[in-house]
C-alpha cells in the first residue's frame, strides 16, 4: 500500500525523455546519434525502473553500474568541488562530507550509490568515524552509532515540480536523480544530476539542524497555494 509521500509524487519517468542533460551529445557529429540514441536509452529505462520499483515504501533504491566515462565525469567534478570546499563551504557542511567519504562511498573514481547513502542519513547502523574528526574531538572510538537525521533518499527520472519536491521534504524525503550530465561538458549541467544531489545538497541533509529546518519549508508548503510555493522554493 502506499504511504501519503508515496501518493503525493507523480511519476516523473516521463521528464528523462526531453531532459537537457539526456539530450546532450559530444561536438562529434559522426557519433551524434548513436551517442544520442545509447546515452537517452540507458537513463530513460533507468528512470522508469526506478519509479516502478520504488513507488511503495521500502524497497530498495535500484544500484547503478556507471560507465567508466561516467565515473570520470564524477572525478572530473569531484576533483574540482573538493578543492574548494575548504574555504566555500560551510562549516557543517565541511564536517559532515567526511563522514560520507568514509561511510558511503564517496571518492574521485567512485560514484556512491543513493541507498547507501538513504541508509547513512536514516542512521540504521553504526558508522566509521574519519581519523581526523577523531584527533579534533572528544571521540575515542572509530565507530559510533551517529544521530540519524531521518532523511532518506529516493530515485526520480528527472526535475520535479517546485510543490513535488517540497512536499518530499515534509516527509524528511529528498528526490535525488542517478543519471550524471554528459562528459563533454562536466563542470555545467542544465538541470539537476547526480552530482548536483550528492556533492551539492545531501552533506546538510546529514546535520540535524538543516534536516529540520528543511522538514519545517516542506510542512509549510502542504496545500499552500502557488505563489507560496514559489517563495518556498526559493528560501
Amino acid at each position: 500500500m502506499p504511504t501519503i509521500p508515496d501518493l503525493l509524487i507523480l511519476s516523473t519517468a516521463h521528464v528523462a525523455r526531453n531532459s537537457p542533460i539526456l539530450l546532450s551529445t559530444t561536438n562529434s557529429k559522426k557519433n551524434k546519434q548513436k551517442n544520442k540514441k545509447k546515452y537517452n536509452f540507458k537513463w530513460v529505462h533507468l528512470g522508469t525502473f526506478a519509479f516502478v520499483t520504488y513507488f511503495c515504501s521500502g524497497q530498495s533504491i535500484p544500484r547503478v553500474e556507471y560507465t567508466p566515462e561516467e565515473v570520470a565525469t564524477w572525478g572530473t567534478i569531484y576533483r574540482q568541488l573538493t578543492k574548494l570546499y575548504p574555504t566555500h563551504a560551510c562549516r557543517e557542511f565541511n564536517h559532515n562530507f567526511p563522514l560520507l567519504i568514509e561511510n558511503c562511498g564517496y571518492k574521485e573514481d567512485n560514484i556512491p550509490q543513493l541507498q547507501d547513502i538513504s541508509d547513512f542519513l536514516h542512521g540504521n547502523q553504526h558508522y566509521k568515524i574519519p581519523s581526523l574528526l577523531l584527533q579534533s574531538s572528544f571521540i575515542i572510538s572509530p565507530t559510533i552509532r551517529l544521530d540519524s537525521t531521518g532523511f532518506t533518499l529516493r530515485p526520480v527520472a528527472g526535475l520535479l515540480s517546485s510543490r513535488d519536491f517540497l512536499a518530499g521534504l515534509a516527509f524528511r524525503v529528498f528526490h535525488s536523480t542517478q543519471y550524471i550530465r554528459h562528459g563533454s561538458c562536466p563542470l555545467y549541467t542544465p538541470e539537476p544530476d547526480i552530482c548536483h544531489e550528492l556533492l551539492g545538497h545531501v552533506p546538510l541533509f546529514a546535520d540535524p539542524e538543516f534536516a529540520q529546518f528543511s522538514q519545517e519549508i516542506g510542512l509549510a508548503s502542504l496545500g499552500a497555494p502557488d505563489d507560496y510555493i514559489e517563495r518556498l522554493a526559493t528560501v
